[in-house]
């Protein structure tokens, strides 16, 4: 129904909309202000805790190259194995929570805004913007791609296992 435009010429935080010919305007709240950027330093924070963890899964799997060759395919499929069962086990705990979503939504934000300031009444701009149907797309896709990413490195990971106990076997039967 709604276009909405950000409107950057204005400093105070506002959004233009159309609507079949008809025009307005609608300021976000100070509230809704405040929230959006508490979103923002979550999500800057996620960013930085999946960069430093892929910085320090290469940094491990460096040392270990340089330690033995060999090994690292049992380490790295042991980090892949245990890192996806335990994924695994966080999305079906994650899958159970969610039949009940809006209760999942709500105590995740009392947990990561203790300020209190993400509930808005149900006409504001923040909700119309983002209603719970959003939410609730993006949870479904997230725990989609980590199930097949997780579903993708398991066996990865159980393969790299097997990889260093078959050399070792065939090494045995050689000598």
């Amino acid at each position: 129904k709604y276009r909405y435009v950000l409107d950057r010429d204005n400093k105070e935080i506002s959004v233009s909309f159309i609507d079949e010919g008809e025009k307005g305007e609608v300021s976000f709240t100070a509230n809704e202000i405040s929230h959006l950027y508490d979103v923002r330093k979550l999500l800057t924070g996620i960013f930085i805790i999946y960069s430093g963890g892929i910085l320090l899964f290469i940094i491990i799997i460096v040392l270990l190259m340089e330690r033995n060759a060999k090994s690292i395919f049992y380490s790295t499929g042991l980090v892949f194995t245990i890192s996806s069962i335990l994924m695994i086990i966080f999305i079906t705990v994650l899958y159970f929570m969610g039949k009940n979503f809006p209760v999942l939504f709500e105590n995740f934000h009392s947990i990561f805004f203790p300020g209190g300031n993400y509930a808005f009444p149900r006409g504001s701009l923040i909700i119309t913007l983002f209603p719970a149907g959003f939410f609730y797309d993006f949870f479904v896709r997230l725990m989609m791609a980590s199930v097949i990413i997780s579903n993708i490195l398991l066996p990865v990971g159980i393969f790299f296992i097997f990889i260093l106990k078959i050399t070792k076997k065939n090494k045995r039967k050689i000598i």
